[in-house]
C-alpha cells in the first residue's frame, strides 16, 4: 500500500515538475516572442503600405504613367526598407530559438528584405523610362539613355531572381498552412515578374544594339500596303535601306519594287528558290524569288523577313541586319511624334489623323502614273526625314503610342541575330505565327486581282467547336463571311479593277486560306460544295480556295473540321490575326458533351456546357476553357469585356 502511495506521489511530483518546466518554457517563449510580436505589430502598417504600393506599381508598369509607377515604387522602397529595419531590431532577435515562430519570423524578415531589394532599382528604371530624352539635332535616339536604363533593369531582374530563391529557402513544414499558401502565391507572382523583367531587360539590350550602339546597322524597310492584301499585311510597294549608327538614322536608298523588274540580277535570282522548304513548296508559283513584292505571302513574318534578307542582296541591294515592316496605319501612329509632314504633290500635310486614309485610298483616287509614284516616294522620304530628326520624348511615350499598331501587326521587326530576335519575340514585335498548342485558327485573304480593293473588304469569322475532354476529339464548323463593299464604278481601275486587270470593275478576287491543325471533312461556298486545296505550312494544315465577289456582294465559306487534341482536359484555341485594313468581327463558341461543364474560361463567357466570345479582333488571341465533370463545384468567371488585350488598365494613382 505504501509502495503504491509512494509511486502515486512520485508520479504526481513528476507531473508537477513537468508542469513547472512547461510553465517556465512557455514563459520563456513568451518573453522571447513578445518583443518580436510588438515589433511586428509596429511594422505591420508600414509593411502593408509598402507591399500595396509595390503591387500597384508593378501592375501599372505596362500601361500606367512611368512617373506614377516610379512614385509608387519609390514609396514602396521606403516603406519596405523601414519595415525591414524595424523587424531586425535587436530585441526581436531572440525569437530565432522558438522553432515555429522562428520559421514565420524568418520568412517575414527575408521576404521583406527581398521585396525592398526589388522596389528600389525598379523605381529607378521607371523614373528613367519617364524622363524625356534630350538629343542633339539629327540624332533622334539617345543610345546612352538606353544604357542608363539598362543598369536598373538588370538590377531589378537580379533582385527578383534572388527573391525567388528566398521563397524557396524559407519554405518550412513549420509554417502554418495559411502562411504556406501565401508563400506559394508570392512565389508565383515573383516568377511572373521575373519572366517579364527579363523580357524587358533583354529588349532594351537588343534595342541598344539594333540602334547602332555597338556599330552601324543596316535594315530593309518594307512599306506594305494592305489595300492589296498579302498574308503578313500587303504588297511591298515602296522600300528603303535604313542605316543606324549610335542612334543616327539615315536613308541610303529609297525605291519601288519595279526597280528590279527585268534586271539581269532579277533574272538570275529567279532560278534560285528562297525561304524554308514549306514556303518554297507553297508559294514558288507566285514568284517570290523574283519579286520581294510577294515576300509577304506567308502569315509568319520571320519567314517573310528571311526571304527578304536572302533575296534583296541577290537583286543588287546590300546585305541587311534585319527587316522592318510598316504600313500606312503604323506610319500614322509615328506621325503622332513628328507632327504634320508636308509632301510635294499633295494639297495638305500628312497627319496622324489622315495619313492612313490618304496612303491607302485617296492618293489612288486623285493621282495616277508617274505622279502617283512620285507622291509615294516623296511621302516615304518626307516621313523618314522627319523621323530621323524628331526626338522621342521618352521610351514610355514611344511604346504607348505604337503599342496598338504593334499588337495589330501593322509594325513588325526582324533581326538576323538570334538573340535580338528572341527579344523582339518576347516584346510582340516579331509577328511570328503562334505554335500549335491545341486548336488553332487563322484566316488569311490575299489579293489576286492586282487592284487596291481590299480597302473595302469586311470579314466576319465564326468558329463553333464541340470538344470531348475524354478523347480529345474536336469537331468544328468555321464560317468566313467575306463582303466586298466597293462600288462597281466611279473609282479608278487601279482601285476597283476593270479593263487591263484580271478582274472586272468592282470585283474582289481573294485567295482564301484557313490554317488549322484539324483535318478537313468538307467545305461549301454559299452552300455549294467546294474542294479547297490542302497543303501543310508552318507545322499545320492550310486549306485554300479562290473567291470572287462582285461590287457590294458577300459570300460565306464554310469548313467542317475534326481532329484529336493533346491538351485535354483543357481546350486551348489560338486565333491569329492578319493585319487587314479593317479588323475582323470574330465569334467563338465552345461546347462540351453532357456530363461535363466549362469550369473556367478566362476571357470566355461561360455558361455551363458552353463558352463563347464576341470581339473585334485587333490582335492575336488565345482562349482557354478548363473542362471538368458536371458534378464538380465551382463555376466559370464570365466576362463581358472580351479578351484581356482589349481591356483598359486602371489608371495609375500615386501614393499620397
Amino acid at each position: 500500500m505504501r509502495e503504491h502511495e509512494q509511486s502515486a506521489a512520485n508520479r504526481t511530483g513528476a507531473g508537477r515538475s513537468r508542469s513547472r518546466v512547461a510553465a517556465v518554457a512557455g514563459g520563456l517563449a513568451l518573453v522571447l516572442v513578445a518583443p518580436y510580436g510588438l515589433t511586428a505589430a509596429r511594422a505591420a502598417p508600414v509593411l502593408t503600405a509598402g507591399v500595396r504600393s509595390a503591387r500597384q506599381g508593378m501592375a501599372a508598369a505596362g500601361d500606367g504613367s512611368p512617373a506614377c509607377v516610379a512614385g509608387l515604387l519609390s514609396s514602396a522602397s521606403r516603406d519596405l526598407h523601414e519595415a525591414r529595419r524595424q523587424l531586425r531590431e535587436w530585441w526581436g532577435r531572440p525569437v530565432g530559438i522558438v522553432p515555429v515562430v522562428a520559421a514565420h519570423a524568418r520568412a517575414l524578415n527575408e521576404l521583406t528584405g527581398a521585396a525592398a531589394g526589388i522596389a528600389a532599382p525598379a523605381a529607378e528604371a521607371a523614373r528613367l523610362a519617364a524622363a524625356p530624352v534630350v538629343v542633339t539635332p539629327g540624332r533622334p535616339v539617345d543610345v546612352a539613355a538606353l544604357a542608363r536604363l539598362q543598369r536598373p533593369l538588370d538590377a531589378t531582374v537580379a533582385a527578383t531572381a534572388a527573391a525567388v530563391k528566398v521563397v524557396a529557402r524559407v519554405r518550412s513544414p513549420l509554417l502554418l498552412p495559411s502562411a504556406g499558401r501565401r508563400l506559394d502565391r508570392a512565389g508565383d507572382e515573383l516568377g511572373r515578374m521575373l519572366r517579364r523583367g527579363r523580357g524587358v531587360a533583354q529588349l532594351v539590350r537588343a534595342a541598344r544594339a539594333m540602334l547602332g550602339g555597338g556599330g552601324p546597322r543596316r535594315y530593309f524597310v518594307a512599306i506594305e500596303n494592305p489595300a492589296e492584301q498579302r498574308a503578313s499585311g500587303g504588297i511591298i510597294g515602296v522600300y528603303a535601306e535604313l542605316t543606324v549608327t549610335d542612334g543616327h538614322m539615315a536613308i541610303e536608298r529609297l525605291g519601288r519594287n519595279e526597280d528590279f523588274v527585268g534586271s539581269p540580277a532579277a533574272a538570275l535570282a529567279a532560278g534560285q528558290p528562297v525561304g524554308p522548304p514549306d514556303f518554297q513548296a507553297r508559294y514558288r508559283g507566285f514568284g517570290p524569288e523574283r519579286y520581294f513584292l510577294n515576300a509577304p505571302l506567308s502569315p509568319d513574318f520571320p519567314t517573310v523577313a528571311t526571304v527578304v534578307e536572302d533575296l534583296y542582296p541577290r537583286l543588287g541591294g546590300h546585305a541587311v541586319d534585319g527587316v522592318i515592316s510598316v504600313d500606312p496605319i503604323a506610319l500614322a501612329a509615328l506621325l503622332e511624334f513628328t507632327g504634320p509632314v508636308p509632301v510635294p504633290g499633295w494639297p495638305e500635310p500628312l497627319t496622324a489623323a489622315n495619313a492612313a486614309t490618304i496612303l491607302l485610298h485617296d492618293q489612288y483616287v486623285d493621282l495616277a502614273g508617274e505622279a502617283r509614284d512620285a507622291f509615294l516616294l516623296g511621302a516615304a522620304q518626307a516621313i523618314f526625314a522627319r523621323l530621323s530628326s524628331t526626338p522621342v520624348p521618352s521610351p514610355h511615350a514611344l511604346v504607348r503610342a505604337l503599342a496598338p499598331a504593334v499588337r495589330a501587326k501593322h509594325l513588325l521587326v526582324h533581326s538576323a541575330r538570334p538573340g535580338e530576335q528572341l527579344a523582339l519575340e518576347s516584346a510582340g514585335l516579331a509577328g511570328a505565327i503562334a505554335p500549335v498548342r491545341g486548336d488553332f485558327l487563322q484566316v488569311v485573304t490575299q489579293n489576286s486581282g492586282q487592284n487596291k480593293i481590299d480597302w473595302f473588304q469586311r470579314r466576319d469569322v465564326s468558329y463553333h467547336a464541340a470538344y470531348d475532354p475524354v478523347t480529345g476529339m474536336v469537331r468544328s464548323r468555321l464560317q468566313v463571311r467575306l463582303t466586298n463593299a466597293a462600288p462597281a464604278e466611279g473609282l479608278p481601275g487601279y482601285i476597283i479593277g476593270g479593263p487591263g486587270f484580271p478582274v472586272g470593275a468592282g470585283q474582289a478576287r481573294s485567295w482564301v486560306s484557313v490554317y488549322s491543325p484539324l483535318g478537313l471533312d468538307g467545305a461549301t461556298l454559299d452552300g455549294a460544295a467546294v474542294a479547297p486545296k490542302a497543303e501543310d505550312e508552318l507545322g499545320r494544315h492550310v486549306y485554300s480556295v479562290f473567291v470572287t465577289l462582285g461590287a457590294g456582294r458577300s459570300a460565306t465559306l464554310e469548313l467542317s473540321l475534326s481532329g484529336v487534341l493533346r491538351d485535354r482536359p483543357e481546350y486551348h484555341l489560338d486565333v491569329g490575326r492578319q493585319p487587314t485594313v479593317t479588323p475582323d468581327h470574330l465569334s467563338v463558341d465552345i461546347a462540351v458533351p453532357p456530363g461535363w461543364k466549362v469550369a473556367a474560361g478566362g476571357d470566355l463567357d461561360v455558361h455551363a456546357h458552353r463558352a463563347s466570345a464576341r470581339v473585334v479582333q485587333a490582335t492575336d488571341l488565345a482562349f482557354v476553357a478548363r473542362v471538368v465533370p458536371a458534378g464538380v463545384p465551382g463555376g466559370g468567371r464570365p466576362t463581358a469585356a472580351g479578351p484581356a488585350s482589349s481591356r483598359k488598365a486602371k489608371p495609375c494613382v500615386s501614393p499620397q
